[in-house]
């Protein structure tokens, strides 16, 4: 259900209004089997009431849109024509059913969507699960190779990045997270003291290894950046969540000391589900942030905005970082690091 709106002026709601009429002119039908009618309606009892939620957030995003810009149309066109296909996006469709592997499922085939991965909360959630799809069996795989890997979950932070340095802020924890998993120190005698099986012609050691002569460590991560507003309107509060797969011992000490700013760190229990979980946590800020952006400065959502473009929020090192991973999706979101961990 598509509920009235104010709009800015009628040239806007004539748009809309067109965009409405040609999406319900247009019907797409999903063939459904008589028996699978109960089935159905069980199944999208849920997902109805979830799209309703997301339907109202983009809504009230849009209307927060045209509020504020709409007295700037040559200085924001591309942001108040987003905002116009909003107001129709995820609104008409046709729903079905599909099944895999025995289990019914829902689909539906939308008549217009705004495939915008930034504002759009649909969108956001599709990304989500695409990357649920594109690295948890990548990951349980690893755990199930060997008892000694596993996998860490962690939100890495940094001081807050004041109002109008959001971009360079966002670009500096991605390269200082690069070169935190690439930084080495040079072995201590107190080191060979305490590990006393250290060759003799090993010099380095990763800051976060735990012994400098075996392979035990961080072999791969995937790490998503977030950057919200922080609850006084001042500053950025940029920060990293990160999946870290181990193989054996892992000093979270240690790679708190060698971060250097507050790191929380937990271990992921290695089944299939759980993973799956923790990589929705992953990703899970990107597809509620658009409800919070509606109280947010216009100024501070015009810096927000802008520094979206050419940015990349998702990148995987290591073990992660494989042709076979990549996603069937906006460079914008997805980007795969020339970086690569080195055994010595």
């Amino acid at each position: 259900m598509i509920r009235s709106r104010a709009y800015a002026d009628d040239a806007a709601q004539a748009r809309v209004e067109a965009r409405l009429r040609d999406a319900q002119q247009k019907p797409r039908w999903i063939p459904l089997a008589p028996e699978q009618v109960t089935e159905l309606i069980d199944t999208l009892e849920q997902p109805e009431a979830d799209i309703a939620n997301r339907r109202d957030t983009e809504s009230a995003l849009a209307a927060y849109i045209r509020d504020r810009f709409s007295a700037m149309p040559h200085e924001f066109a591309d942001l108040l024509e987003l905002a116009d296909a909003m107001d129709v996006c995820h609104a008409a469709g046709a729903w079905g059913v599909h099944v895999t592997e025995g289990k019914l499922g829902h689909m539906v085939c939308w008549d217009s969507k705004c495939r915008d991965l930034h504002l759009c909360p649909h969108e956001a959630r599709e990304n989500q699960a695409r990357l649920v799809r594109a690295y948890v069996p990548h990951v349980a795989a690893f755990v199930a190779r060997s008892p000694f890997h596993r996998v860490h979950y962690g939100v890495f932070t940094v001081r807050n990045v004041p109002l109008g340095r959001l971009r360079e802020g966002r670009a500096g924890l991605m390269q200082r997270f690069a070169s935190w998993l690439s930084a080495k120190r040079r072995i201590e005698p107190e080191d060979r003291q305490r590990h006393p099986g250290i060759p003799p012609r090993c010099r380095t050691m990763h800051t976060w290894r735990p012994n400098p002569w075996c392979d035990d460590g961080i072999v791969g991560a995937l790490v998503h950046v977030e950057d919200p507003l922080s609850a006084d309107g001042r500053s950025w509060n940029i920060h990293c969540n990160v999946m870290l797969l181990t193989r054996g011992a892992v000093d979270y000490g240690a790679i708190r000391a060698s971060w250097g700013s507050n790191v929380h760190l937990a271990q992921v229990q290695g089944d299939a589900e759980a993973i799956r979980l923790q990589m929705c946590e992953l990703v899970k800020y990107s597809a509620k942030q658009p409800r919070a952006m509606c109280s947010w400065p216009p100024a501070a959502f015009c810096e927000w905005w802008r520094s979206q473009k050419g940015a990349r929020r998702t990148r995987s090192y290591g073990c992660l970082d494989r042709k076979s991973t990549r996603l069937n999706s906006s460079h914008l979101v997805i980007s795969y690091a020339v970086f690569c961990l080195k055994k010595k």
